[in-house]
Protein backbone atom coordinates (compact mmCIF):
# COMPACT_ATOMS: atom_id res chain seq x y z
CA UNK A 1 0.00 0.00 0.00
CA UNK A 2 3.06 2.56 0.87
CA UNK A 3 4.48 1.50 -2.39
CA UNK A 4 1.40 2.49 -4.37
CA UNK A 5 0.61 5.60 -2.73
CA UNK A 6 4.36 6.84 -3.40
CA UNK A 7 3.52 6.13 -6.76
CA UNK A 8 0.72 7.95 -7.05
CA UNK A 9 2.24 11.11 -5.38
CA UNK A 10 4.97 10.85 -7.60
CA UNK A 11 2.75 10.53 -10.71
CA UNK A 12 0.43 13.66 -9.01
CA UNK A 13 4.10 15.52 -8.47
CA UNK A 14 5.08 15.36 -12.34
CA UNK A 15 1.56 16.08 -13.67
CA UNK A 16 1.43 19.27 -11.83
CA UNK A 17 4.50 19.83 -12.21
CA UNK A 18 4.35 19.54 -16.43
CA UNK A 19 1.34 21.11 -16.48
CA UNK A 20 2.82 24.58 -14.50
CA UNK A 21 5.32 24.86 -17.29
CA UNK A 22 3.05 24.53 -19.88
CA UNK A 23 0.58 27.18 -18.39
CA UNK A 24 3.71 29.39 -17.43
CA UNK A 25 4.24 29.86 -21.60
CA UNK A 26 0.75 30.51 -21.74
CA UNK A 27 0.43 33.30 -19.13
CA UNK A 28 2.51 35.81 -21.23
CA UNK A 29 0.48 35.05 -24.44
CA UNK A 30 -2.87 35.49 -22.45
CA UNK A 31 -1.67 39.09 -21.08
CA UNK A 32 -0.64 39.99 -24.70
CA UNK A 33 -4.21 39.29 -26.08
CA UNK A 34 -5.70 41.33 -23.39
CA UNK A 35 -3.52 44.14 -24.11
CA UNK A 36 -4.22 43.61 -27.46
CA UNK A 37 -7.94 44.04 -26.64
CA UNK A 38 -7.91 46.99 -24.72
CA UNK A 39 -6.15 48.50 -27.82
CA UNK A 40 -8.77 47.44 -30.77
CA UNK A 41 -11.10 49.08 -27.83
CA UNK A 42 -8.85 52.65 -28.45
CA UNK A 43 -9.38 51.84 -32.41
CA UNK A 44 -13.15 51.36 -31.63
CA UNK A 45 -13.19 54.68 -30.51
CA UNK A 46 -10.98 56.96 -32.62
CA UNK A 47 -13.13 55.06 -35.62
CA UNK A 48 -16.07 56.74 -33.98
CA UNK A 49 -14.88 59.85 -33.65
CA UNK A 50 -13.71 59.12 -37.55
CA UNK A 51 -17.17 59.64 -38.55
CA UNK A 52 -17.20 63.53 -37.68
CA UNK A 53 -14.20 64.84 -39.73
CA UNK A 54 -15.34 66.56 -42.62
CA UNK A 55 -11.54 67.03 -43.95
CA UNK A 56 -10.66 63.82 -45.88
CA UNK A 57 -6.86 63.81 -46.27
CA UNK A 58 -6.95 63.62 -42.48
CA UNK A 59 -9.79 61.18 -42.64
CA UNK A 60 -7.89 58.75 -45.24
CA UNK A 61 -4.53 59.34 -43.13
CA UNK A 62 -5.95 58.20 -40.06
CA UNK A 63 -8.05 55.87 -41.47
CA UNK A 64 -4.80 54.51 -42.73
CA UNK A 65 -2.86 54.37 -39.39
CA UNK A 66 -5.68 52.49 -37.73
CA UNK A 67 -5.90 49.95 -40.65
CA UNK A 68 -2.30 49.53 -39.77
CA UNK A 69 -2.17 49.07 -35.92
CA UNK A 70 -5.50 46.90 -36.43
CA UNK A 71 -3.29 44.54 -38.97
CA UNK A 72 -0.33 44.66 -36.37
CA UNK A 73 -2.41 43.55 -33.68
CA UNK A 74 -4.10 40.76 -35.03
CA UNK A 75 -0.99 39.22 -37.12
CA UNK A 76 1.67 40.00 -34.62
CA UNK A 77 -0.49 39.74 -31.21
CA UNK A 78 -3.35 38.14 -31.55
CA UNK A 79 -2.64 35.41 -33.75
CA UNK A 80 0.38 34.21 -32.66
CA UNK A 81 -0.26 34.29 -29.14
CA UNK A 82 -4.19 32.54 -29.89
CA UNK A 83 -1.44 29.57 -31.71
CA UNK A 84 0.92 29.43 -29.01
CA UNK A 85 -2.45 29.17 -26.29
CA UNK A 86 -3.85 26.85 -28.08
CA UNK A 87 -0.64 24.39 -28.43
CA UNK A 88 -0.93 24.92 -24.46
CA UNK A 89 -4.10 23.40 -24.47
CA UNK A 90 -3.64 20.88 -26.33
CA UNK A 91 0.06 19.42 -24.49
CA UNK A 92 -1.91 19.81 -21.57
CA UNK A 93 -4.99 17.51 -22.65
CA UNK A 94 -2.15 15.40 -23.60
CA UNK A 95 -0.10 15.18 -20.36
CA UNK A 96 -3.32 14.20 -18.63
CA UNK A 97 -4.58 11.38 -21.37
CA UNK A 98 -1.23 9.27 -20.80
CA UNK A 99 -1.31 9.99 -17.24
CA UNK A 100 -4.77 8.82 -17.48
CA UNK A 101 -3.20 5.85 -19.52
CA UNK A 102 -0.47 5.03 -17.62
CA UNK A 103 -2.51 5.05 -14.30
CA UNK A 104 -4.77 2.45 -15.65
CA UNK A 105 -1.25 0.18 -16.72
CA UNK A 106 -0.45 1.56 -19.86
CA UNK A 107 2.65 1.51 -21.27
CA UNK A 108 4.24 4.80 -22.87
CA UNK A 109 2.29 5.50 -26.56
CA UNK A 110 4.63 6.20 -29.25
CA UNK A 111 4.63 8.74 -32.00
CA UNK A 112 5.98 9.46 -35.57
CA UNK A 113 6.63 13.09 -35.20
CA UNK A 114 9.08 15.59 -37.08
CA UNK A 115 11.54 16.49 -34.42
CA UNK A 116 12.92 19.57 -35.23
CA UNK A 117 9.05 21.27 -36.12
CA UNK A 118 8.21 19.93 -33.39
CA UNK A 119 10.67 21.82 -31.19
CA UNK A 120 10.03 24.93 -33.36
CA UNK A 121 6.16 24.83 -32.11
CA UNK A 122 7.57 23.95 -28.04
CA UNK A 123 9.63 27.15 -28.55
CA UNK A 124 6.82 29.31 -29.82
CA UNK A 125 4.96 28.48 -26.33
CA UNK A 126 7.59 29.71 -24.15
CA UNK A 127 8.41 33.03 -26.33
CA UNK A 128 7.28 35.26 -23.92
CA UNK A 129 8.73 34.24 -20.72
CA UNK A 130 12.01 33.88 -22.13
CA UNK A 131 11.57 37.86 -23.59
CA UNK A 132 9.92 38.78 -20.29
CA UNK A 133 13.51 37.29 -18.65
CA UNK A 134 15.52 38.70 -21.75
CA UNK A 135 16.70 35.33 -22.81
CA UNK A 136 17.81 34.36 -26.26
CA UNK A 137 16.84 30.96 -27.39
CA UNK A 138 18.82 29.88 -30.47
CA UNK A 139 17.75 26.64 -32.38
CA UNK A 140 20.71 24.93 -34.20
CA UNK A 141 19.01 21.36 -35.19
CA UNK A 142 20.42 19.05 -37.67
CA UNK A 143 17.81 19.00 -40.85
CA UNK A 144 19.47 15.12 -41.49
CA UNK A 145 16.99 14.41 -38.77
CA UNK A 146 13.25 13.77 -40.12
CA UNK A 147 10.67 11.85 -37.85
CA UNK A 148 11.72 10.24 -34.71
CA UNK A 149 9.35 7.38 -32.61
CA UNK A 150 9.06 8.58 -29.62
CA UNK A 151 6.25 8.81 -26.46
CA UNK A 152 5.96 12.21 -28.08
CA UNK A 153 3.64 14.05 -24.90
CA UNK A 154 6.79 13.34 -22.20
CA UNK A 155 9.49 14.03 -25.02
CA UNK A 156 7.78 17.56 -24.68
CA UNK A 157 7.78 17.76 -21.32
CA UNK A 158 11.42 16.99 -21.11
CA UNK A 159 11.95 19.80 -23.51
CA UNK A 160 9.32 21.75 -21.53
CA UNK A 161 11.68 21.06 -17.88
CA UNK A 162 14.86 22.01 -19.87
CA UNK A 163 13.75 25.50 -20.67
CA UNK A 164 12.10 26.26 -17.59
CA UNK A 165 15.24 24.73 -15.71
CA UNK A 166 17.40 26.99 -17.71
CA UNK A 167 15.76 29.88 -17.60
CA UNK A 168 15.65 29.62 -13.71
CA UNK A 169 19.53 29.04 -13.57
CA UNK A 170 20.25 32.14 -15.20
CA UNK A 171 17.69 34.07 -13.15
CA UNK A 172 19.73 33.03 -10.10
CA UNK A 173 22.99 33.73 -11.84
CA UNK A 174 21.71 37.00 -12.76
CA UNK A 175 20.87 37.21 -9.04
CA UNK A 176 24.62 36.97 -7.73
CA UNK A 177 26.14 38.60 -10.40
CA UNK A 178 24.00 41.45 -11.05
CA UNK A 179 24.44 40.51 -14.80
CA UNK A 180 21.67 41.25 -17.52
CA UNK A 181 20.55 39.28 -20.61
CA UNK A 182 21.49 35.19 -20.87
CA UNK A 183 21.14 32.63 -23.50
CA UNK A 184 19.99 28.94 -23.88
CA UNK A 185 21.22 27.07 -26.87
CA UNK A 186 19.04 23.62 -28.62
CA UNK A 187 21.01 21.59 -31.00
CA UNK A 188 20.21 18.66 -32.36
CA UNK A 189 22.43 16.31 -34.09
CA UNK A 190 22.24 12.71 -35.86
CA UNK A 191 24.90 10.34 -34.57
CA UNK A 192 23.97 7.05 -37.13
CA UNK A 193 21.33 5.56 -38.42
CA UNK A 194 19.86 5.04 -34.99
CA UNK A 195 20.70 7.45 -32.45
CA UNK A 196 20.62 11.42 -32.20
CA UNK A 197 21.71 13.64 -29.58
CA UNK A 198 19.82 16.74 -27.85
CA UNK A 199 21.87 19.31 -26.41
CA UNK A 200 20.07 22.18 -24.08
CA UNK A 201 22.85 24.22 -22.90
CA UNK A 202 22.54 27.51 -21.37
CA UNK A 203 24.95 30.28 -19.14
CA UNK A 204 23.13 30.31 -15.76
CA UNK A 205 24.47 29.21 -12.27
CA UNK A 206 26.11 25.94 -13.60
CA UNK A 207 26.13 22.68 -11.35
CA UNK A 208 29.15 21.97 -8.56
CA UNK A 209 31.33 19.42 -9.70
CA UNK A 210 30.25 17.05 -7.13
CA UNK A 211 26.72 17.53 -8.41
CA UNK A 212 26.84 16.46 -11.66
CA UNK A 213 25.90 13.16 -11.42
CA UNK A 214 23.40 13.94 -8.24
CA UNK A 215 21.48 16.25 -10.02
CA UNK A 216 19.63 13.52 -11.34
CA UNK A 217 18.33 12.03 -8.02
CA UNK A 218 14.75 13.05 -6.95
CA UNK A 219 15.22 16.11 -4.25
CA UNK A 220 18.38 17.70 -5.26
CA UNK A 221 19.16 20.60 -7.34
CA UNK A 222 21.17 23.41 -7.76
CA UNK A 223 19.55 26.27 -8.13
CA UNK A 224 17.75 27.90 -4.75
CA UNK A 225 14.33 27.57 -5.74
CA UNK A 226 14.30 24.16 -7.59
CA UNK A 227 11.97 21.67 -7.00
CA UNK A 228 14.32 18.41 -7.84
CA UNK A 229 11.39 16.87 -9.65
CA UNK A 230 12.47 17.94 -13.49
CA UNK A 231 15.82 16.46 -14.16
CA UNK A 232 15.07 13.20 -12.22
CA UNK A 233 11.83 12.43 -14.65
CA UNK A 234 13.97 13.45 -18.11
CA UNK A 235 16.33 10.66 -16.24
CA UNK A 236 13.53 8.28 -15.76
CA UNK A 237 12.20 8.98 -19.06
CA UNK A 238 15.36 8.99 -20.84
CA UNK A 239 15.88 5.69 -19.32
CA UNK A 240 12.99 4.13 -20.23
CA UNK A 241 13.86 4.54 -23.72
CA UNK A 242 17.95 3.03 -23.30
CA UNK A 243 18.99 6.79 -24.13
CA UNK A 244 21.65 8.14 -21.60
CA UNK A 245 21.71 11.62 -20.02
CA UNK A 246 24.92 13.54 -18.77
CA UNK A 247 24.98 16.93 -17.43
CA UNK A 248 28.30 19.15 -17.74
CA UNK A 249 29.43 22.37 -16.33
CA UNK A 250 32.60 23.87 -15.32
CA UNK A 251 31.46 24.75 -11.87
CA UNK A 252 29.15 28.19 -10.43
CA UNK A 253 28.07 30.69 -12.46
CA UNK A 254 29.51 28.55 -15.53
CA UNK A 255 25.98 27.65 -17.31
CA UNK A 256 25.67 24.06 -18.06
CA UNK A 257 24.62 21.57 -20.75
CA UNK A 258 22.27 18.70 -20.35
CA UNK A 259 23.28 15.95 -23.32
CA UNK A 260 20.90 13.52 -24.20
CA UNK A 261 20.89 10.89 -26.80
CA UNK A 262 18.09 9.09 -27.89
CA UNK A 263 17.04 6.65 -30.13
CA UNK A 264 15.28 7.80 -33.58
CA UNK A 265 13.23 5.17 -33.31
CA UNK A 266 12.21 3.73 -29.88
CA UNK A 267 10.98 -0.14 -28.87
CA UNK A 268 7.17 -0.58 -28.51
Amino acid sequence: RLAYQEGLAEMSANVLHNIGNAISGMNGRAEIIHNSAKSLLKVETQLQHATSITDLDKLHRGIGKLSQLMGELIRDDLEVSSQAINHGIHHISEILAIQQELAHGGTNIHTTFPLNETLKKLLTMHQDSNRKYQIQVTLQLDEQIGEVTLPKNQFVQVIDNLLKNGRESISQRRKRSAGGGGEILIETLLLNKQEFRLTVRDDGVGIEPSQLTEIFQRGVTSKETGSGIGLPSVSTFVGSLEGTIEAHSEGVNQGAALVITLPLEAVR
